[in-house]
């Protein structure tokens, strides 16, 4: 996909970030005509398919009162 202007990231000379147009502009076309937004990741992105454990580290007063 054509992205152009690219930007200076403020701060870090040497990296040339994405065009703004590219990322938001276009996408945000889209939605006001109606275009659902589309999801870049896979349904299973991140850990949503990895059950972890809970623990708790510590309570604070207000919970172990409530529970007695």
């Amino acid at each position: 996909m054509f992205d152009y202007p690219r930007r200076r990231i403020r701060g870090v000379d040497s990296v040339i970030g994405p065009s703004i147009e590219r990322n938001f502009v276009a996408p945000a076309s889209g939605w006001l005509l109606g275009k659902p937004p589309s999801s870049w990741q896979p349904e299973n992105w991140g850990m949503s398919d990895v059950a972890l454990e809970e623990r708790v580290l510590c309570k604070a007063e207000w919970e172990t009162v409530a529970a007695a």
